[in-house]
């Protein structure tokens, strides 16, 4: 079933590919084994990326960051050029 989560698992798998570069022509579904590798790099590298993404891959859907709080994350550089605030503002809030 779809929710929420599930997008934020497929954005957190599309950045974890391209911060291993890994450069598979089948994305096919994720499997416990390549799971498993993914989150035991991202504990080895001690940056603000990798933070993010282990918080956006948890298995259980319930332990995923919400997309809010991706999108607000600090490291996010500002935009190159201006914009209007009102027109960023959540749906949900």
């Amino acid at each position: 079933m779809w929710d929420f989560a599930s997008d934020v698992f497929s954005s957190g798998v599309v950045g974890i590919r391209v911060f291993r570069k890994e450069r598979e022509k089948s994305w096919s579904i994720v499997d416990r084994e390549t799971h498993k590798d993914w989150t035991a790099a991202l504990r080895e590298d001690a940056t603000d990326i990798s933070e993010l993404l282990s918080q956006m891959l948890p298995s259980r859907p319930t332990d995923r960051i919400a997309m809010r709080e991706v999108l607000l994350k600090a490291f996010w550089p500002d935009p190159p050029t201006p914009f209007d605030r009102i027109k960023r503002k959540f749906p949900f809030n």
